[in-house]
């Protein structure tokens, strides 16, 4: 595939690689020509599911990342759903990476649950002692009510993690309501946690461990205004709310994409409460039937947008407004190639190839009720962009998975060698194994400086929500959101990972925690990942 465009600088980074060779320019993978020159996209991943170590194929959802045992590595947690043969209940999997392989540890932490349908799940510390717990949120029914409860799996002094929904003490806060996704809330700025759940058909959920030394858990929802009855999708959260700052007002907004009706976007009143304010924001879509949505800066303004993927309806790149826009409300700037519609699944943000520039991946599924491949092609998309504001499809390479029925997805580096790696998760309509994908020119990336923070709470587990804004050496900003939950059904590593491509120098960093409080770190080390704790 051969495209002709303008040429768009990457700081020479493009006529640098020019010279250089193909293979360089190849790595950009994006349209462009260098003085009408032909430049080819070349398919942008490669299949590395060779190195799970035990891959069967069954039905799975979502993928959270967590560090279980705080090595300093992430492991995968991921959903089992059903079995090969389509048998209710299939176990969870937690995948560690070691000796080169990717290893299911989950039956000997008591993460498994083989008997519970499991599909959205996310981690946070919910009760401040420095270690994130696992919400997994189950459901054998499509909407209304359901047989099994969630789990809220903690880990014990045995090194064993125990569903503390289970005790008896939380008889009266099991959900019984069949859900999707969940995110991970710190409303208080507290750096404690609370979990919500977008119920189907029946009224939202936070539920909040209010009594650690008991392990007691309630839903907070009501009390604090999370409130909405909906066909809840995705959700995530961050200082989303236009012009607002954790500085000025603790505590995360949080963003739902819903379907058979409008989206909702709770702002955070700074006390914990909530309003839902999706209207006012231009955000609620609700002729569209929501699923995936990422946090990025779609338009390389400095401020965070919100992508969301709609089920066979037209995908959205909602801009946040400018300080000086008459009205607070986001704008809808897709391109025509991003926004045209497919059976979304997953969205999500990240910079596979250290370029300096996020990717947008979107997770399709193969979605038709028969078995005949040729009739319902529905492969996963990858959006790319060399400044920041104009984005392109680019051939996915392994990932595109044209007759693959992905269900969930997240980015994490699974060997500490600065890439991020794209673990896919699939099932719903027919049972499939997981599959793995790196950058396809490796070497190339790996020329790329990078560099990743590791947010912390004053108790010591991981910053979800935290905002990290970085300025390089050329006085370029990038912004992330340590994730609290994103995607559709999943949940992104807790770390800002940004890419740099050979820009040698950053100026700054800065971490503004949901509680308020701020750090800037002065032209910290490249390649390599920094672990900050709040002042």
């Amino acid at each position: 595939m051969l495209i002709r465009a303008p040429l768009r600088s990457l700081s020479g980074y493009v006529a640098k690689c020019f010279l250089a060779g193909a293979a360089c320019i190849a790595l950009v993978s994006t349209p462009m020509a260098v003085r009408g020159a032909q430049i080819p996209l070349l398919p942008f991943f490669e299949d590395i599911s060779d190195i799970i170590e035990a891959n069967p194929s069954q039905m799975r959802y979502g993928v959270a990342i967590v560090d279980v045992d705080q090595d300093g590595r992430f492991e995968a947690f991921v959903t089992g759903y059903a079995g090969a043969d389509g048998s209710r209940g299939a176990p969870n999997e937690l995948f560690n990476f070691k000796d080169g392989r990717l290893v299911n540890v989950a039956p000997s932490l008591g993460l498994s649950a083989p008997q519970r349908q499991a599909i959205g799940v996310a981690a946070c510390d919910v009760d401040a002692d420095g270690k994130e717990e696992i919400y997994v949120l189950n459901t054998d029914t499509y909407g209304g009510d359901k047989r099994f409860g969630d789990h809220l799996f903690k880990r014990n002094d045995g090194g064993r993690f125990e569903d503390v929904m289970e005790q008896d003490v939380n008889a009266v806060s099991r959900s019984t309501f069949a859900g999707r996704s969940v995110a991970c809330v710190d409303r208080q700025g507290t750096g404690k946690y609370d979990v919500a759940a977008a119920s189907y058909g029946r009224p939202l959920l936070l539920f909040e461990m209010s009594d650690p030394s008991t392990n007691t858990v309630r839903d907070v929802a009501q009390e604090v205004g999370f409130t909405g009855v909906t066909g809840g999708r995705g959700i995530t959260g961050g200082p989303l709310y236009p012009g607002v700052q954790y500085a000025t007002r603790k505590g995360m907004d949080v963003y739902m994409d819903n379907e058979n009706g409008p989206s909702f976007f709770f702002r955070n009143d700074g006390k914990g409460g909530f309003t839902e304010v999706a209207r006012e924001l231009g955000l609620q879509d609700a002729n569209e039937n929501g699923r995936g949505v990422a946090l990025v800066d779609a338009n390389a303004d400095g401020r965070i947008d919100i992508v969301t993927g709609n089920w066979n309806g037209f995908h959205r790149m909602w801009l946040a407004p400018s300080p000086d826009a008459r009205r607070t409300a986001f704008v809808d700037a897709a391109p025509r190639e991003l926004a045209a519609p497919s059976p979304i699944r997953t969205v999500l943000s990240a910079d596979f190839d250290n370029d300096g520039y996020p990717e947008l991946f979107f997770n399709n599924i193969c979605s038709c009720p028969h078995d005949m491949p040729s009739m319902c092609a529905s492969p996963n998309r990858l959006f790319k962009t060399t400044d920041g504001v104009h984005w392109h499809a680019v051939p996915v390479g392994s990932a595109e998975e044209r007759y693959g029925r992905g269900t969930g997805a997240a980015a994490y580096d699974i060997d500490g060698d600065g890439l991020l790696e794209l673990l896919i998760s699939h099932g719903e309509n027919r049972a499939e194994p997981l599959s793995l994908h790196r950058v396809a020119l490796y070497d190339a990336a790996k020329a790329n400086h990078y560099v990743r923070v590791l947010p912390l709470t004053a108790s010591g587990a991981p910053a979800r929500g935290a905002l990290v804004t970085l300025v390089d050496g050329n006085g370029r900003k990038q912004v992330r959101v340590i994730d609290p939950g994103s995607g559709y059904l999943c949940q992104q590593e807790p770390v800002a990972h940004f890419g740099l491509g050979l820009v040698a120098n950053i100026k700054s960093i800065t971490i503004e925690w949901p509680s308020g409080e701020t750090r800037t770190i002065l032209q910290p080390a490249l390649d390599q990942q920094h672990v900050v704790s709040p002042a």
